[in-house]
């Protein structure tokens, strides 16, 4: 289980999200409790995705930084040709 990302889903989110799934489904009775662990499913499945994309942005970033900092290392170690 990730707290961290079980944290950001509020009750009030997942109400929402249920609610829109049961206005699609044309309000049918007696489903409230498959919309709601649909609907909770779905925005922690959100959660988690957005917090990869954030992660890996980050890492992406890093490496980059990384990268540019060895090429500039790399070209200031070259010798200079001699005109």
């Amino acid at each position: 289980m990730n707290t961290r990302t079980e944290a950001n889903v509020t009750p009030e989110t997942i109400a929402k999200r249920a609610y829109e799934i049961w206005q699609r489904e044309g309000q049918p009775s007696g489903r409230a409790e498959a919309h709601w662990c649909q609907a909770e499913k779905e925005c922690k499945g959100s959660q988690a995705r957005e917090a990869e994309r954030t992660r890996d942005s980050a890492r992406a970033t890093a490496t980059s930084a990384t990268s540019s900092d060895d090429r500039n290392t790399r070209q200031a170690a070259r010798p200079k040709a001699m005109t």
